[in-house]
């Protein structure tokens, strides 16, 4: 009977065990690349536009492309984080707020590349400046991400040394 109990316990700590390999890749491990892919993403965007206005330049349609699409990967990265964080209470902060944040960013890069016959055109400063909140709210994700990852670890550590202690006593018994 105890060699069954052993047995029995050793086939469900695999079972955790494969299961929490199996929750660090697709909740912390790919929520940290996703952030990281949203930094990379808007990273690029930004400088296309700070060198437009730095070089007092007006941006190609083909700059202006890439800012779309980077836009694009920004958002879908975003939505990714949030997803995969979405139970990870206390790491998830600030993520709604990264959205609307790149939106009036995105729109205001726009306005002052590509102006509107008649609108009012944003300032350069106000646009680096929003660019350099909407930087560390980003970075703020990332390091969230890779703190619930850490979070995990010493989670799945400590049920691990818990279970090679049951094990143990089982065993012994």
């Amino acid at each position: 009977l105890l060699t069954a109990a052993v047995a029995g316990y050793g086939y469900q700590l695999i079972s955790r065990t494969s299961m929490l390999v199996s929750g660090l890749q697709d909740g912390p491990m790919m929520a940290a690349n996703a952030a990281r892919s949203a930094q990379l993403g808007f990273g690029k965007a930004r400088r296309i536009v700070e060198k437009s206005v730095l070089l007092n330049k007006p941006a190609s349609e083909q700059d202006l492309s890439e800012i779309e699409g980077f836009m694009s990967t920004l958002a879908d990265s975003i939505s990714d984080v949030k997803k995969r964080l979405a139970n990870a209470s206390g790491f998830n902060d600030g993520i709604d707020s990264i959205m609307p944040m790149a939106d009036d960013w995105h729109k205001a890069a726009l306005a002052l590349l590509k102006p509107a016959a008649g609108a009012k055109k944003p300032s350069s400063q106000t646009v680096i400046d929003d660019g350099n909140t909407l930087s560390d709210q980003l970075d703020m994700i990332a390091e969230n991400a890779t703190a619930y990852g850490a979070n995990f670890r010493a989670a799945a550590e400590a049920a691990a040394a818990k279970s090679k202690r049951n094990l143990t006593i089982l065993g012994g018994g």
